[in-house]
């Protein structure tokens, strides 16, 4: 597979996983479904959503690396 297409590829991919995240941020549904799921706690704590927000980033981009490694081998 060329470079050129590669990264075109890897473009459209992360542009795609963008606008999901924006519209699921959008959609005051999926917003109401996001705010309960971070308990409230007595006293707010920093990073307390934050294992969430990072799964919701980290496990697309996993996927797409193994894409892309399925592709090399």
């Amino acid at each position: 597979m060329a470079p050129g297409i590669l990264l075109t590829i890897i473009q459209i991919a992360i542009g795609i996983f963008t606008v999901a995240i924006i519209i699921l941020l959008i959609i005051p549904k999926s917003r109401k479904w996001l705010s309960k799921m971070q308990p409230e706690p007595r006293r707010k704590q920093r990073g307390l959503g934050l294992a969430d927000g990072l799964e919701l980033i980290f496990i697309p981009i996993y996927w797409l690396i193994k894409l892309i490694a399925g592709i090399f081998k």
